[in-house]
């Protein structure tokens, strides 16, 4: 099964912690052309997938900064040049501020089946800090007036150690979204990626940055808390109800085949060739060349399995690595993993070898080592 990305890079206003391209404020007039060249593109590299579609993915940016005209016409242009699985996974992110009742019911009846709500926090001084447009009332509702337009399969972003974020606050936070009619939730920790604005006021002594210890103790709140709540945690950041993971996003941690369309997207072959699209907006309405790309070493594959297999739950199957990248690869893997295993942060099961709970707080230092 394969997966199809569309990048819209919109939005109303830039978030101070976010690195993702996106231009904020744009025309109408720029979102129709913009739209125009995805469905161009979409055309033109249609044969790029040769496996059945089982997943559609409408990331940003801000999705629902588009018209759900434009976005049908972005969704018929994919069902209609594309072999599409039965009962696809059909997700749209979305931010709270954007979706009235009749904006929702008209993505639903597009055929949007998945909805992913940016929060980020609860906490209305916190969203201030973070320049978000909504507050915690209005992200509440928001769920709630999915939830009755028929989207049956909701997922909600939220963060962790943000600035003067406390315990309580955190709690907060999660038991609010556990009371809601979601089935998925993302929690990320905060990053100060460089050249944002939060990371300037970082580096200036404005805001403090959180604590490895506080930021341990807040992610055993987090798996803690999901886990009675009835959510199981199948990667890193992500947990679901049963039978509500992220297949689009499983498939990326899987090696699967993905095509990414719009400026700035990413493509996988599935095999060893992956391709970017151009961060330019002007560029790509231009159709000034699509994409880039590159072919993946043996070593640069194995260092791929090695990270995206530990950020889940499941982690490497050893049986697959040594298919893929023979036995000698998979004993140095192991001989690099005794140290881990030996402290309990590595668990070497059978023909698997996982993460502990434990073991995901120090997850880059395991993972540099394993690599070729």
């Amino acid at each position: 099964m394969a997966g199809i990305y569309v990048h819209i890079p919109f939005c109303a206003s830039r978030c101070n912690y976010c690195a993702f391209y996106s231009n904020a404020n744009m025309s109408h007039d720029t979102q129709k052309a913009y739209a125009d060249s995805v469905i161009e593109e979409l055309t033109a590299r249609r044969n790029e997938i040769y496996d059945t579609v089982s997943t559609i993915y409408f990331g940003g940016g801000t999705p629902s900064q588009l018209t759900t005209e434009l976005l049908g016409k972005l969704l018929d242009t994919i069902t209609h040049n594309y072999n599409i699985a039965p009962e696809p996974e059909i997700t749209i992110e979305c931010n709270p501020e954007d979706l009235s009742g009749q904006y929702l019911a008209a993505l639903h009846s597009i055929g949007f089946n998945r909805l992913s709500m940016g929060v980020q926090t609860f906490d209305n001084s916190l969203l201030t800090l973070l320049h978000r447009r909504h507050d915690s009332l209005r992200a509440q509702q928001a769920v709630h007036d999915a939830q009755h337009a028929g989207f049956n399969n909701i997922t909600i972003d939220l963060m962790y150690g943000l600035p003067e974020q406390t315990e309580e606050l955190l709690r907060k936070d999660i038991n609010t979204a556990i009371s809601l009619p979601i089935k998925h939730l993302s929690a990320y920790c905060l990053t100060y990626e460089p050249y944002t604005a939060l990371d300037t006021l970082r580096r200036q002594g404005s805001v403090i940055e959180t604590d490895d210890d506080t930021l341990n103790n807040y992610y055993d709140i987090l798996v803690d808390t999901l886990a009675k709540a009835g959510f199981e945690q199948y990667e890193t950041s992500n947990f679901a109800i049963h039978g509500y993971h992220s297949r689009h996003n499983s498939a990326y941690w899987t090696g699967g085949q993905y095509l990414g369309v719009g400026a700035a997207a990413h493509s996988y072959d599935g095999q060893r060739t992956r391709r970017w699209n151009i961060s330019d907006i002007k560029r790509y309405i231009q159709r000034d060349r699509w994409y880039d790309g590159e072919v993946l070493t043996d070593n640069e594959l194995y260092d791929e399995m090695v990270m995206l297999s530990l950020r889940q739950i499941c982690g490497i199957n050893l049986k697959q690595m040594s298919e893929r990248f023979g036995t000698h690869m998979t004993q140095q893997c192991l001989t690099k993993a005794q140290q881990y295993i030996s402290a309990g942060k590595l668990l070497h099961e059978a023909e698997c070898l996982r993460v502990s709970h434990e073991g995901m707080k120090i997850l880059d230092m395991i993972t540099a080592t394993l690599m070729a």
